[in-house]
């Protein structure tokens, strides 16, 4: 019985000691300062977003903070009829840093058509641009068109701070030795 007793209490510590992690949901708007030949290849829009799902496991809100996009983290980022994802980085280590809780660098680079992204997409601090040029026709034909977008983060965005642990993860766990000491007692 003193087996599954300390079996039980290492369960209900582990489960408290990991219950402040947690996945949580951030929602950034860009504001577009500019875009040129919009009815291009990059439809204007006035915002573009970033949604993000970052494991908080770590955040305090206090100093510098980066989160690199692995594991459970995912960036989703919307310009017009444009999509990108983590996955398309071309350099593949998309990261979000924080300062004193607030946004202080969306870093993403995407090259057109590389991991399937749509256009070239840096996102770097609390900017971001789209662009690319395309070139139609031959020789004394050809026109070159540039397509751009310009924006910027919200950097007053601010994180959902580390969840507390829930009452009833504590009231489970204090539950569950309870258990344990009325069976222990009974076979006394």
């Amino acid at each position: 019985m003193k087996t599954m007793t300390k079996l039980l209490i290492t369960a209900v510590l582990f489960v408290a000691g990991n219950a402040n992690a947690a996945l949580i949901n951030i929602s950034i708007t860009g504001d577009v300062i500019s875009a040129e030949n919009y009815g291009g290849l990059i439809p204007f829009v006035s915002t573009i977003t970033a949604d993000i799902v970052l494991d908080d496991t770590g955040l305090t809100g206090v100093g510098s903070e980066q989160i690199l996009f692995t594991g459970s983290n995912t960036l989703d980022i919307t310009a017009g009829t444009l999509s990108f994802n983590q996955s398309m980085d071309s350099d593949a280590n998309t990261s979000i840093t924080f300062l004193d809780g607030k946004l202080y660098d969306l870093n993403f680079g995407a090259i057109f058509e590389t991991n399937g992204a749509p256009e070239d997409f840096n996102s770097f601090f609390t900017t971001a641009t789209a662009s690319r040029s395309v070139t139609t026709g031959n020789g004394p034909k050809a026109v070159t068109t540039n397509y751009t977008l310009y924006a910027e983060w919200d950097d007053q965005t601010q994180f959902i701070s580390a969840v507390p642990v829930p009452a009833a993860v504590w009231l489970f766990g204090s539950g569950l030795l309870g258990l344990a000491g009325f069976s222990r007692s009974r076979k006394s």
